[in-house]
């Protein structure tokens, strides 16, 4: 009987892998058709700078806000809450859905108020939608498969982002317009609520049980908690010193190393892309069977090396040949630490508070990378200059590293 119990959880995460793939693949979709397609539209229209980043701004503020909705997701569909959670997901997912049909009545370059407010509510969706995932990641993955689920997760988000959301609608707006290419993100988000609907009651029930207590309970002792305060500490570090070489990675490459921005795009961004793909495909299959706490060590400390070698080889990068085995270096020692560190996160998460504790969780690694993190570059490359503050960057990372391993946080598959 107990293997029986035992064997649930896993015959489910198949589908779930497959449905939490498909809800990221929708919020990669949905970046893509933003980074790649919208603003760069508004900008070959004549749309000036200021009401492109007011539309950029206004469709983040959902991704800041998104906190609040966790503590509601915890109360209606809790981990015991069954199919209650898939139809939330599914709910979620077809919203996007009808938010970008609605974009197709807009003139996109004509209408900034529109624009901005269907633009906003689409990305509240999506960031709604992405509590959802991951909340059913929580509740549908076991343990040991956790290292798997991030890696997907990841690697569908950015072929989300970089080929059907970027490369095959803007094909298809250059063959039938706008209008077109918007029914076809529209068309691929509503089929793609197909995931987490295949879901089936044991999947959801069978991962986790919720220990004794009530939520506000939980929430209550959520920052007095030893593991949460270990987590915010890991999310907070983790990703300090990549938001910080992220900051001056540009300037790097067009002053430092002259490149052209057209270089850039044409040569380096495929590359990038690709290895970030391998990085992550490879991440999914190795960091269970590392150990999570030991996965996201190795990888701060790959990055470090990596960067420290930016510094320490910076008269050799006019080639090549060097520059492009140290990018790939990176990707791949990049994605290993992102899914060590989600799935390590994972494990740090109390039941009966999921969606909350796992959202603050990810606020503070968006905090560190995408403000402290840039904050810090410039004021550490005008002291150290490039190679210096690679160094310096890379010293941090393998320290933090260290540090990571030392804590002893691996779950292994076994």
């Amino acid at each position: 009987m107990d293997g029986a119990d035992e064997a649930a959880p896993e015959r489910g995460a198949t589908r779930a892998l497959v449905a939490l793939s498909a809800l990221y693949l929708a919020q990669g979709i949905v970046a893509g058709f933003g980074s790649f397609v919208l603003i760069p539209g508004l900008a070959s229209a004549g749309v000036d700078l200021t009401t492109q980043a007011g539309v950029l701004a206004w469709g983040g503020l959902p991704w800041v806000l998104k906190l609040a909705w966790a503590p509601l997701l915890d109360r209606v569909a809790g981990p015991q809450s069954g199919l209650r959670r898939r139809a939330v997901a599914v709910a979620l997912q077809l919203c996007c859905a009808g938010v970008a049909a609605a974009m197709t009545q807009i003139d996109l370059a004509g209408d900034a108020t529109a624009l901005a407010l269907l633009w906003t509510v689409l990305n509240l969706f999506v960031s709604l939608q992405d509590v959802a995932a991951d909340t059913l990641a929580l509740d549908a993955i076991p343990e040991r498969r956790r290292g798997l689920a991030r890696g997907l997760m990841s690697a569908a988000s950015h072929v989300g982002a970089g080929v059907l959301g970027s490369l095959v609608i803007a094909w298809q707006i250059g063959q039938a317009g706008y209008a077109a290419g918007i029914w076809l993100m529209a068309g691929l988000l509503a089929a793609l609520a197909l995931g987490p609907w295949a879901l089936r009651r044991v999947d959801l029930d069978g991962a986790r049980r919720s220990p004794e207590g009530s939520l506000r309970g939980a929430l209550a002792l959520l920052l007095t908690a030893r593991r949460t305060r270990l987590g915010l500490l890991l999310a907070l570090t983790a990703v300090l010193a990549n938001g910080a070489t992220s900051a001056i990675a540009g300037q790097y490459f067009v002053l430092h190393l002259g490149w052209t921005v057209e270089r850039l795009g044409a040569e380096l961004a495929p590359v990038i892309t690709a290895v970030q793909l391998v990085g992550y495909g490879l991440a999914a299959a190795l960091v269970d069977r590392l150990g999570h706490g030991r996965a996201l060590g190795l990888g701060l400390i790959g990055m470090g090396v990596t960067w420290a070698l930016f510094g320490l080889l910076d008269a050799s990068l006019g080639s090549s040949e060097v520059l492009y085995a140290l990018v790939t270096l990176e990707g791949l020692t990049t994605g290993l630490m992102y899914v060590g560190l989600y799935a390590a996160l994972m494990d740090l998460t109390d039941s009966r508070a999921r969606a909350t504790q796992y959202v603050l969780y990810m606020a503070t690694i968006n905090l560190a990378s995408r403000v402290i993190g840039p904050l810090a570059g410039p004021p550490l490359l005008a002291d150290l200059g490039y190679a210096g503050a690679f160094i310096a960057a890379g010293v941090t990372n393998v320290l933090i590293g260290l540090s990571a391993l030392a804590l002893r946080l691996s779950r292994r598959a076994g």
